[in-house]
């Protein structure tokens, strides 16, 4: 099996030769790092090429002719690399030495994995723990975690647990990847690449949910997407249920646009492969289905009864939402 470590870069700063470093010091090498750097102008491509030599690690460095933003980026590098597994890289973390070598194993002893994630410890600027468990801090406990061993796609719908840099899948998974949809979600942001990642191949089949931190996931000032939480933020959960109560109408008819959106790529991405199960398809047009009813509920709550007891019923707000509570929203605030 031959892995290949892929890793967008900009501006780089202080946190990359640290992340070079703990790759080059990984008890199974990686065959290849592609390093695709997105227009830096403090040197990062320089620091790539020293820590490369220095260490003997095997990096081919590529350049964006303008900058592109981290998804094209990641899109790039991974369509670049060469290996049976495309492992993904930040450039501001750091690995633990074990990581290569249990995501070989995992994937060796389980063939019909289509992607695997694990968990992270949390550092800071200074590489001071900040957490030991990065899903502790999002609350994703056993229960949940064994929620997405068994159906990844529904249970990822609403939960977004899986981050970019623990990420590794076949690379036979390309076909369905790239290109990442930056183009569909306008006056959207784009969709990020771990996001559309799990999303896409979350119904294809069988998920590796590792518990074990492979990664230490650094927070500091710089990071284009930091890691929020209720609990890294010092928020109670009650608090958090308020917030998320108080969402304007407006606001969550535009992520339930964006949710679909996305759905409907991904019909034609599964529809155009050709060979994917017919059961896979129909279950993404549920949950189509499902987001556009919740999208298009009446405005008098009256009017929103039948349409959210039918989709209760029917088991869609169980298989793609949250359940109940999900309802409970759509009743009471929509």
């Amino acid at each position: 099996m031959r892995i290949s470590v892929v890793m967008a870069t900009w501006n780089g700063g202080p946190f990359v030769a640290p992340q070079l470093e703990s790759i080059a010091g990984q008890r199974r090498l990686p065959d290849e790092v592609v390093v695709v750097d997105d227009c830096s102008d403090d040197g990062t491509p320089a620091v790539v090429e020293e820590v490369a030599a220095r260490c003997g690690l095997p990096v081919r460095l590529e350049h964006n002719e303008v900058r592109r933003g981290s998804t094209v980026t990641f899109g790039r590098a991974i369509e670049a690399a060469d290996g049976d597994l495309i492992v993904l890289a930040d450039q501001d973390d750091v690995w633990r030495p074990d990581k290569l070598s249990a995501l070989e194993s995992l994937f060796r002893n389980r063939p019909d994995l289509v992607y695997a994630f694990s968990d992270g410890e949390l550092i800071d600027e200074r590489d001071q723990p900040i957490a030991p468990s990065m899903w502790e801090a999002r609350g994703f406990g056993p229960d949940e975690q064994d929620a997405v061993r068994r159906d990844p796609f529904g249970r990822l719908l609403h939960r977004w647990v899986v981050s970019g840099c623990t990420m590794a899948f076949p690379s036979s998974m390309r076909q369905f990847i790239l290109p990442f949809p930056t183009w569909i979600t306008e006056p959207f942001d784009p969709m990020v690449h771990d996001r559309w990642i799990s999303l896409v191949l979350g119904g294809l089949g069988p998920v590796g949910v590792v518990d074990a931190p492979l990664v230490r996931y650094r927070i500091h000032g710089h990071q284009q997407i930091g890691m929020a939480s209720a609990r890294t933020r010092g928020e109670s959960m009650v608090k958090l249920a308020v917030r998320k109560l108080t969402v304007s109408p407006d606001a969550r008819r535009d992520f339930r646009d964006f949710q679909i959106v996305h759905l409907h790529e991904v019909h034609k991405r599964l529809v155009a492969a050709g060979d994917t199960d017919d059961a896979v398809v129909e279950r993404v047009d549920a949950a189509i289905a499902h987001f556009e009813q919740r999208r298009d509920l009446p405005s008098s709550r009256l009017g929103r009864l039948r349409p959210v007891a039918r989709e209760l019923f029917n088991g869609r707000y169980q298989a793609f939402s949250n359940g109940a509570p999900s309802a409970g929203v759509d009743l009471l605030v929509r």
